[in-house]
């Protein structure tokens, strides 16, 4: 006689992503970078925009794609502000994520971003 048990399987349930940490909409986004350097990347299709000002030394993060292999992003650490007009994927994951993970921000949010900019 054959065993009739059923097999458990402890498949995790697929997460969604999110593309907006600490802001409740994307127009709280967009009336935070629409006045000063930051309202360039109201140009750009938005991609992903984090916020959490008791982590580390970047505060504020949003990033936008303005063509098929192009993007940029605005950024707001402690002791300066900046826009990055241009940069290429690859550029985003040598320099942004690579700065993300030096700054211990969390695991779920560096894998947010990272599905949004392969999207």
């Amino acid at each position: 006689m054959a065993n009739s048990k059923k097999k458990k399987t402890s498949e995790e349930p697929i997460r969604q992503h999110c593309n907006l940490w600490g802001y409740s909409c994307l127009q709280e986004v967009a009336d935070e970078i629409s006045c000063g350097i930051h309202s360039d990347l109201l140009r750009g299709y938005f991609v992903f925009a984090w916020r959490e000002p008791k982590v580390g030394d970047i505060k504020r993060l949003v990033v936008t794609r303005t063509d098929q292999d192009s993007w940029m992003y605005g950024i707001i650490t402690t002791g300066w502000s900046g826009i990055i007009p241009k940069i290429t994927k690859e550029g985003l994951y040598a320099t942004l994520i690579t700065d993300l993970e030096q700054q211990k921000i969390r695991q779920e949010i560096l894998e947010d971003l990272k599905y949004f900019i392969e999207q």
